[in-house]
């Protein structure tokens, strides 16, 4: 196996990261789509995640235009039944999805209309309903690795571990040190941002390189099973960090692994 079969792209509707101000992105239009994402970076997986509404039910020609994709993980809910079924009704005709993933899951916010008991039945409901098993992932977050986050770690089926904030990054190896603590035996995925969405700026290249060099070295160590790059929305707007991701895809992405 290569190591470019164990990266995803985090795929969203083109334009949608500009919307939200606090992100401090260029005006600079966002034209590249999640499939013309993954062409540009080298990367074979998706994780093609719904925001705002954006794609809307039903997702069979969003997902058509991903069936050239070797992988693909939607994005899901534990309390959207028309979400649910939308998807149940892709992975029927589409064989290379393979997972469902609950984004910014894990926030207090969020946390307190949820138990782990919804996470364990949508579970088991992608476990069992759809024509073929169908892996939980679920986001977490380096300022979410809380005690009580655990009931609800343990009924997904993998973690995914993501620094938004650039001026957390310097601390990446002991939280994820910490996270692991957390999420014990669980299979890990590790998010990889080209943007300081917190910061509102730039990620500078020598965070960027320090990430990858971390990711790297845990992804060829088997502590990790790939890396998600976040994403097509930033992809074509002439970001440094976008070019050295692009540059070391191309360097290491062919490396047996």
């Amino acid at each position: 196996m290569k190591l470019r079969d164990k990266l995803w792209i985090w795929g969203q509707t083109p334009g949608l990261h500009h919307i939200y101000d606090q992100y401090g992105l260029s005006t600079e239009v966002n034209m590249m789509t999640a499939f013309e994402g993954a062409k540009y970076f080298g990367i074979p997986n998706v994780c093609r995640v719904p925001i705002g509404g954006w794609p809307d039910v039903p997702y069979e020609q969003e997902q058509m235009v991903l069936d050239g994709m070797n992988k693909v993980c939607w994005g899901t809910s534990t309390q959207d039944e028309t979400m649910f079924n939308a998807f149940k009704n892709i992975v029927a005709t589409h064989p290379n999805i393979t997972a469902a993933v609950l984004d910014d899951f894990f926030n207090d916010r969020y946390l307190a209309t949820q138990t782990p008991d919804k996470v364990a039945r949508l579970r088991e409901k992608l476990h069992t309903e759809p024509v073929r098993p169908i892996e939980l992932w679920a986001v977490l977050y380096c300022d979410e690795l809380y005690e009580n986050r655990k009931p609800f770690i343990k009924e997904c089926d993998v973690i995914t571990f993501w620094t938004i904030d650039g001026k957390l990054l310097p601390q990446l190896e002991r939280n994820f040190a910490k996270m692991k603590e957390l999420t014990e035996d669980k299979p890990i995925y590790c998010g990889c941002y080209m943007w300081d969405y917190h910061g509102s700026r730039h990620l500078p290249i020598g965070l960027m390189k320090y990430q990858l060099d971390c990711l790297y070295k845990w992804l060829k160590a088997g502590e990790i099973e790939g890396i998600i790059f976040c994403s097509n929305c930033i992809g074509d707007i002439g970001l440094e960090a976008v070019a050295y991701t692009k540059q070391w895809i191309a360097e290491h992405g062919d490396e047996e692994i």
